[in-house]
């Protein structure tokens, strides 16, 4: 049996709205957000807040690179993180059908 994996993404609002329409462009099967869209926290939310919805929702968060709450690393709670590196471990490829939790 394999395995499907979709990666959902959301863009910090500070990354430009016409990344996530080249995204989506480029592949419509990819679900991608922007904080400020339709389903998304709305602009100017504060980050811990983006950073529980992006853990309620199962998205990996895109941003510019700013400090993030090091009690959150140690605690394993942003997945995204991990994901995100055992992706680019795996020479950027998805995992196979029996590396799927």
């Amino acid at each position: 049996m394999g395995c499907s994996v979709t990666i959902r993404f959301l863009l910090d609002e500070n990354r430009s709205p016409l990344l996530a329409d080249a995204i989506r462009r480029r592949d419509l099967s990819i679900d991608v957000l922007r904080v400020g869209d339709v389903g998304a926290p709305p602009l100017h939310t504060l980050d811990p807040e983006v950073l529980l919805h992006c853990e309620r929702e199962q998205r990996l968060l895109v941003q510019q690179m700013r400090a993030i709450s090091a009690q959150w690393q140690r605690e394993g709670r942003i997945e995204g993180s991990r994901t995100l590196k055992a992706f680019a471990t795996k020479g950027g490829r998805l995992p196979d059908s029996h590396e799927c939790v």
